[in-house]
Order: C-alpha cells, then sequence, then structure tokens
C-alpha cells in the first residue's frame, strides 16, 4: 500500500463541533463575596486574560472556545480562586439563614403507632407492595370482588410480584406462614403499609390508602388483639366508637369478626383469619389480625388534653347482673346505659359474662359495675333508685334485657 497517498502541506482541523463564543459579565463584588476575600478588579482581569480569556472596558468576559467546562460565575470564581491561592483565603465560619425541621402531623401520628404497638409486644415488619395473584385465592376473595381489580405492573420481576396490592392480609399471612415454617413457636407484628385501589380513570394514578395492619398467632385471643387496637384508639384520642359483629368478610372467622366504627365510617377490622386461610398458607394454630384505617384514624384524633379537677363530693357503686339473648353484643347494652345514665354515669364496667342452665337456654348473664357521681353535690338514694330504673326500663324495652334474679 506504500505510495497509495500524497502528502500535503498544512493540517486539517476534522473538529465538526460548532463552538460558540461564550461571553458573561466579570461580576468582581459576587466573586469576593462567594471566595470570601478581598481582590481588586484589575488583578481578576489580570488572571483571566493570563487564562486566554478576554476581558474589555465594559468587564465583559469571553470565554474561549477551548473551555466548554465554563458556565457560570461560580466558574469564574474557580479560575481566580485557583491563581489567587487557596492557601491565601482565609478560614471563615458558614453563615446563611436556616430552617428547623419538624415532623408532619402524619409523621407524628406514625410515631405514636409505633410506640404503642411495640409497647404491646409486638415487632414491625416491612412487607413489598407487589404481590401475586395467587394471594386472592389464598385468602377466599371471591371472583367478583373489587379487590382483584388491582393495578399491573408492566415489567414484573415474576407472577410473584406483578400486582400491586389492595388488601394487607397476603402481605402479613405470607410473614405467619414464613415464622411458622420456621418453627417460632409465636409470632406478633405489626406493619404501617399502603394499599393500591385502582382509579376509575385508568390514566390516573391509583388511589393510595395506609393501613395498619397487625396479628399474632400463639400469643393471645380475639380479647387481646381488641385490647390492642383500643389501646391504639386511647392513644389517639378516641373514645365514642361502636364495635358490631362481622359476618361477610370471607378472610375472616364468620363468627369472630367484628367491625369497628366512629360515625357509621369503619375505623377497622379485627378477628381471627378463617382456618381455610391459614390452611392455604401451611398454618395450624388460630390466626388473629386487625386492619385500621390510618388515614381515618388521624382525621378522627383529638390530642388536645383537658384539665379535669378532683372531685368534691363521693361517688355510688352499684352492680347490674343482666340476663340477655346469647346474640346480643354487650356494645349495645352498654350503649343504652351510658345514654340512659348520662353524665352521672363516670364509669361503666363489664365484670362478668356466664351462661349456663341457670340462665336458661339461648341466655346469657352480664355483669356490669356502675360508679355514679354528681360534680355539684352528693347523690341520694332516691336520685340513684331513678337513674337504675331508667336504665332497666330502657333496657327492657330497646333490648329486652332484664334484671337478673
Amino acid at each position: 500500500m506504500l505510495g497509495a497517498g500524497k502528502v500535503v502541506k498544512g493540517a486539517v482541523d476534522a473538529n465538526h463541533i460548532h463552538a460558540e463564543t461564550k461571553q458573561m459579565p466579570l461580576r468582581a463584588d459576587y466573586i469576593n463575596q462567594f471566595l470570601g476575600i478581598c481582590l481588586p478588579t484589575q488583578e481578576m482581569c489580570d488572571i483571566l486574560e493570563s487564562l486566554d480569556f478576554d476581558v474589555d472596558d465594559d468587564l465583559m468576559i469571553t470565554v474561549p472556545t477551548f473551555r466548554a467546562d465554563i458556565e457560570c460565575d461560580a466558574d469564574i470564581a474557580e479560575e481566580i480562586a485557583r491563581f489567587y491561592g487557596y492557601d491565601k483565603i482565609p478560614t471563615t465560619l458558614l453563615y446563611g439563614l436556616t430552617t428547623q425541621g419538624i415532623w408532619s402531623e402524619e409523621q407524628k401520628a406514625e410515631k405514636r403507632v409505633h410506640f404503642t404497638l411495640l409497647s404491646q409486644g409486638l415487632n414491625e415488619v416491612i412487607t413489598s407492595s407487589f404481590v401475586s395473584p395467587k394471594g386472592f385465592d389464598k385468602i377466599r376473595l371471591p371472583q367478583e370482588s373489587s379487590f382483584r381489580t388491582c393495578v399491573k405492573i408492566s415489567n414484573p420481576l415474576g407472577e410473584d410480584t406483578s400486582l400491586m396490592r389492595t388488601s394487607m392480609i397476603p402481605s402479613i399471612m405470607d410473614i405467619f406462614s414464613r415464622n411458622y415454617n420456621f418453627r417460632n413457636s409465636s409470632c406478633g407484628i405489626y406493619e404501617i403499609g399502603t394499599v393500591y385501589l385502582p382509579n376509575s380513570d385508568s390514566s390516573k394514578l391509583p388511589d393510595e390508602k395506609k393501613i395498619i395492619a397487625l396479628g399474632f398467632y400463639n400469643s393471645g385471643d380475639y380479647y387481646r388483639l381488641k385490647g390492642i387496637c383500643e389501646e391504639l384508639f386511647k392513644s389517639f384520642g378516641i373514645q365514642d366508637y361502636t364495635v358490631e359483629p362481622q359476618e361477610n368478610d370471607p378472610s375472616f372467622h364468620p363468627g369472630r369478626c367484628a367491625a369497628i366504627s366512629v360515625n357509621e365510617r369503619n375505623l377497622a377490622t379485627v378477628g381471627q383469619i378463617h382456618p381455610g386461610v391459614c390452611l392455604n398458607y401451611d398454618i395450624d394454630k388460630e390466626v388473629y389480625a386487625a386492619f385500621i384505617d390510618f388515614t381515618l384514624l388521624l382525621q378522627l384524633a383529638c390530642f388536645e388534653k383537658t384539665y379535669t379537677p378532683l372531685p368534691k363530693f363521693p361517688s355510688v357503686l352499684r352492680d347490674l347482673a343482666l340476663v340477655c339473648d346469647i346474640s346480643l353484643p354487650v356494645a349495645k347494652i352498654e350503649s343504652c346505659i351510658k345514654e340512659q345514665a348520662g353524665k352521672l354515669l363516670e364509669k361503666l364496667t363489664l365484670f362478668d359474662v356466664y351462661t349456663g342452665n341457670q340462665i336458661g337456654e339461648n341466655k346469657k348473664s352480664v355483669a356490669y359495675s356502675l360508679i355514679l357521681r354528681d360534680n355539684h353535690k352528693t347523690l341520694n338514694d332516691r336520685e340513684i333508685e331513678e337513674v337504675l330504673s331508667r336504665v332497666l326500663n330502657a333496657l327492657k324495652n330497646a333490648l329486652d334485657v332484664s334484671l337478673r334474679k
């Protein structure tokens, strides 16, 4: 191949990049403030001109085309600092406006949930929002259920993580199953997780709803679970709520599930997980779980504390043993007693539930302790009897509850 070319004079530039001339003003005051020095403007010009920058009489800098890294005033200040000498720049303390970070109301509420549930002996877990479609069948969700309508992942890692969850039940049941298979004798967990409910408009993002999921196996029963929920409600200042049996949730035991609501708004579902669901996850134990609407919990929260002086007048203690239908929830009895006793009722405590032949078939006996007090005077026997008579008449007429003889 020798002799195939011809040597020519000069040089050929093969750079096809179109370089535009940059211009920017020399802001001497800014550079001195930025670097913390006091350098005359002329010295700045001399330094820049030694680096092939052009500075005209109007202090307009023309950046050489080979310095594509010069974009702003800070770049000019860096060039001047290099030649002025970093060792000559005095050491100064940082100064400027600072803002103090604070917790948002939602973050404060989450910390309160963590503190309360940890103090109840539960451990926090964090599960993935990506779930398997098989989980719907494992929790006995009907085919026509709206919870089966999910947001599908366009590029899932696999079928087991192909959907955005609409229920927290499969997530915590996976944790229970793993702990049970690892031969852990008991397990108590909680999580503040998010479910994703598809929007009716497919072009919009799904509605994200925070749920507090908690539960355990082999470390308590329904009453412990309900007590944990009540302690959480108490920490948020929520006292007036109703507990009603719920039998239409396919994932829960039909006779051991309840819905907790405030002003007809469903706050939580508590109960025993259906035995069929437990078998689907290979768990041969009774599993109890509760799911609380965190958003509604935050809306209903009342953290204001009011001072109540010590009472000046004595209280009166009365016990009532009542006979009612075995299927009647005690919450309805308590609601009726509170309504009829009014402000004189200071405390109402259920201390005994009894069923047996002495009571009668399909009947039960419930015993309550009532503490009555008037903050303005001492109650006399006549006033006490009026309150008790009013309570017993209302129970008989509204709920067919009678005094045990």
